[in-house]
């Protein structure tokens, strides 16, 4: 938040990125270096809820991850 996103470009996988819909956390540099670093690989969906996603939206943000990500199981998911 206090400095310039680090560069995706370099990444080959996709991104997902949840907005809390009810906070302005995701900020236009930060839309614009994820939308120049990763393209089309990039995922965006707006939830309406404030800024604790998981929490206040948690099934839209399981159901959204799985379908970015696969099925791929990773510790914490």
């Amino acid at each position: 938040m206090a400095r310039p996103p680090a560069s995706l470009a370099g990444y080959s996988g996709e991104g997902l990125l949840l907005v809390a819909g009810r906070a302005e956390y995701v900020t236009p540099a930060l839309r614009a270096a994820l939308d120049r670093d990763l393209g089309a690989r990039l995922t965006v969906r707006t939830l309406d809820v404030g800024h604790i996603v998981y929490w206040d939206a948690f099934e839209a943000t399981a159901s959204d991850r799985r379908r970015v990500h696969g099925r791929r199981q990773r510790p914490g998911w």
